[in-house]
């Protein structure tokens, strides 16, 4: 795969390319996707953690404090269904 695809990276740390200038929004889509999907595989909002975020998507850390200040941020940003 070359650097200007814009196909996400693999689920669990794949590395992940960077967005084209002015095109952070995407970044910030898939910090919340990838929060979504580890909220629903932990069940506990307690249990997620920026680090493990930043691993599902294969970017640093502080890449995802960029957009989110810490968890309790990031977790109203994610549009999951009541149980």
């Amino acid at each position: 795969m070359d650097e200007t695809s814009s196909a996400p990276a693999g689920p669990r740390g794949g590395r992940r390319g960077r967005n084209p200038r002015g095109q952070g929004e995407r970044l910030r889509e898939g910090i919340v996707g990838a929060a979504l999907r580890l909220l629903d595989e932990l069940g506990d909002d307690q249990a997620l953690s920026m680090r493990a975020v930043a691993r599902e998507i294969g970017v640093a850390a502080t890449s995802v404090y960029i957009h989110f200040a810490d968890r309790d941020a990031l977790v109203p940003a994610t549009p999951r269904q009541e149980m």
